[in-house]
């Protein structure tokens, strides 16, 4: 028995007798070959589908506020207690003492300055 996925690399099953768990897995593989036919993009969309049904975005928005001079340790006790739909939501960042209206240059900066704070 071959099986192959379309990528040119074919997978070899033989054997003189076969057993339950060679029967198993060639049927699971099968199954799997099965869904993952398709164009790169078909299947890119597919995936993306997927993880949108597995997690969907959620409405609202979430306002963080930082310090500039202590940004890594705000950012962190801000977002370690965020629940799993927060991270999914929008970020509104706010600094502290300073007057912005976040239309992605604040977030921008946040995010610039806070990954220089961890690497450095």
């Amino acid at each position: 028995v071959s099986v192959s996925d379309g990528s040119g690399i074919e997978l070899c099953l033989s054997s003189p007798e076969r057993s339950l768990v060679q029967a198993t897995f060639y049927m699971q593989l099968h199954a799997r070959m099965a869904g993952a036919g398709g164009t790169f993009e078909q299947r890119r969309l597919r995936l993306f589908r997927d993880l949108k049904r597995q997690c969907p975005p959620a409405s609202g928005a979430q306002v963080i506020r930082v310090r500039r001079s202590k940004i890594l340790q705000d950012a962190m006790e801000k977002c370690m207690p965020f629940e799993d739909k927060v991270w999914r939501q929008d970020w509104q960042i706010r600094f502290e003492g300073e007057q912005g209206v976040d239309w992605g240059g604040l977030q921008r900066e946040f995010f610039s300055i806070l990954g220089r704070e961890i690497f450095s």
